[in-house]
Parts: structure tokens; C-alpha cells; sequence
């Protein structure tokens, strides 16, 4: 794996690690941020307020998109499994269904028209991407100009620190969430590029006002930014 594509294979076992974690999703991902996380998606849920149509990319059993506050939300996820279970949730939590439209599909290659999105976000899923720079490439595609791209992910950095946060994936969260998943989250992490590296890639692929925000002692961010 490099910081722009992720090897095939390591793809796969990595959608497949993923499926795994369904049932428990919501409960690792609360385990490994000691309950922070939820906070941190509200972040983007209300840079989706007034916005006509979001497009979650990675949205997985629809945590961040049953929070979203805009008229209409495509829900784009590579995993059928994935989208099954957040139309489930999202109906069981009494939000109306017809405001969703579930996509299986990557990130790379988005069935959506141009210029279709108000919003576009990915909470704790750019770091899977499989093609990352393809992926910002078809983002930039479906917003409109001047629509709104919100990244929120575990920040990666080149030093003692970063080596910090890997070692908390690999070594301790298993432990805190009982599961083995956050170690293949582990080998994504020490393979994922830092906020500063993925602003540069933005900037050349079709996006303005790219924007980086550290949250919880800089171990995760936000990065925004705008169409051309």
C-alpha cells in the first residue's frame, strides 16, 4: 500500500475485515475513541444543514448518514451488506427512508451526474479508499461548484507521534474493543499519507479553500474544501 492506492488484494481482505465489524460497528468505533466520535461526525452533519443534497462516500451502516441534515442523501458504499444494514437502522431509528437513495459503488466511480451534490463528506472512510487521488478526482465531479467536500479521519504524522497512534491502533484497541479488526485499520493508518499531503492532492485535482482542522490533540482531522 502506498498514501494514493491500496494493493488490490489488501483492498479486498480490507472490505472484508470491514463486513465483519457490522455487527459491532458503532460499538468499536465508540471503544476506540472513548465515546468521541459521535461528537466529531457532528461536525459534518451540521456543515450539511440548508444543503439541498448530501452524498455520503463510505457510508457504511449509516451512522454519520442518519445524522445528516439535508433534503435528499445518496448514501454511496462498496459493500451491498453495508447499505442493507444502514437502510435497516435508518428505518428502525423512525427517519423517513424516501429522503435516502443507497448506492453500491466505490468511491472511484461515483453512478452519480456532475454537479449534483450541495455536500459531500467521509467520516473515518478516505483512509480505505482504494484509489484515493481517482476518488478526489470524481468527488470534485458530482459537487456543484462551490459545494462544500469534508474529510474526518485519524491523522497521520511522519514523527514519534504518528508512530504513537499506530502503535494505539495495532497494540491497544484490539484489547479495548475486543476485536482483532483494528489491526488491518492499523496497516491502512501506517500506509495513509498525512492532512498536508492529501490538501496538495485536492488542490490539483479541482478544489479551493482547502482547509485543515485538528481535532483530540491533533490524533484526528478535518480537511475541507470547496470546487472550483
Amino acid at each position: 500500500m502506498d498514501p494514493l492506492k491500496i494493493d488490490s488484494n489488501e483492498w479486498k481482505n480490507l472490505e472484508n475485515v470491514l463486513e465483519e465489524m457490522i455487527p459491532r460497528y458503532d460499538n468499536i468505533n465508540s471503544r476506540m475513541t472513548f465515546g468521541m466520535d459521535k461528537k466529531w461526525r457532528e461536525i459534518l452533519a451540521n456543515e450539511s444543514s440548508n444543503k439541498d443534497i448530501a452524498v455520503e462516500i463510505g457510508s457504511g451502516p449509516g451512522t454519520l448518514a442518519m445524522m445528516l441534515k439535508s433534503g435528499k442523501i445518496f448514501c454511496v458504499d462498496p459493500s451491498e451488506e453495508m447499505n442493507q444494514i444502514a437502510k435497516k437502522r435508518i428505518g428502525q431509528a423512525g427517519i423517513p427512508l424516501q429522503k435516502f437513495e443507497f448506492i453500491t459503488a466505490p468511491a472511484e466511480k461515483i453512478p452519480l451526474d456532475d454537479n449534483v451534490a450541495d455536500f459531500v463528506c467521509c467520516a473515518f472512510a478516505f483512509r480505505d479508499f482504494y484509489d484515493k487521488k481517482k476518488a478526489l478526482t470524481e468527488i470534485c465531479r458530482i459537487l456543484k461548484n462551490n459545494g462544500k467536500f469534508m474529510i474526518l479521519d485519524i491523522a497521520k504524522h511522519n514523527n514519534l507521534y504518528g508512530t504513537l497512534i499506530y502503535n494505539y491502533i495495532k497494540h491497544i484497541t484490539p484489547v479495548i474493543t475486543s476485536s482483532d479488526a483494528p489491526k488491518m485499520l492499523a496497516k491502512t493508518y501506517n500506509a495513509f499519507g498525512t492532512p498536508e499531503y492529501y490538501a496538495d492532492i485536492m488542490k490539483e485535482t479541482g478544489f479551493k479553500n482547502v482547509k485543515i482542522g485538528f481535532l483530540n490533540l491533533k490524533t484526528i482531522f478535518v480537511l475541507s474544501a470547496e470546487k472550483i
